[in-house]
């Protein structure tokens, strides 16, 4: 349930009071042995992570809709077929919204392997981005669509990078 992020509100809710209570009886007991206070610590750390993991998810999700079909890749192919400028104003806006919720799931907190990750996914994103204006310049100066389509190559599997996000 954790991992899909399937979490009806009613659990989340009870699991939140549970929070609650223990924090306050923690107060209410201040002769707490170490030991306690310890554990106490890492269920805190299960906690933070049993919360965290529903909106991480929620998060990848998003960038899947940003990139995927309709979003960035999908517009940037329209223009390379295109040139249409509507479509360069729609990959700027996805590329935006994209290095918003990397940050966004920054924020969250990350190991090292998802910091790793996240900077594979806007490496990628930014190869792509920075090469629009070639591709641009390109189209403008009469450029076939098949010369177009080779100025900006990107070897890499953009659903394999998120799903290296995973728990």
């Amino acid at each position: 349930m954790i991992s899909t992020g399937d979490l009806n509100q009613e659990i989340l809710t009870a699991l939140n009071s549970t929070i609650v209570n223990q924090e306050n009886l923690l107060e209410e007991l201040p002769g707490v042995d170490e030991v306690t206070r310890s554990l106490t610590r890492e269920v805190d750390e299960i906690r933070k992570d049993f919360q965290v993991i529903p909106l991480k998810l929620q998060i990848v999700s998003q960038m899947k809709n940003i990139v995927g079909y309709g979003g960035f890749i999908h517009n940037f192919k329209n223009y390379v077929l295109r040139g249409k400028g509507k479509y360069q104003t729609k990959i700027n806006k996805l590329y935006d919204k994209l290095i918003s919720k990397i940050e966004e799931y920054k924020h969250l907190g990350v190991s090292k392997e998802e910091a790793v990750e996240l900077q594979k996914i806007k490496n990628v994103f930014t190869k792509y981005y920075q090469g629009l204006q070639k591709v641009v310049e390109a189209y403008n100066n009469g450029t076939s669509v098949k010369k177009l389509d080779k100025i900006v190559k990107v070897n890499e599997t953009i659903l394999r990078l998120l799903k290296l996000l995973k728990f």
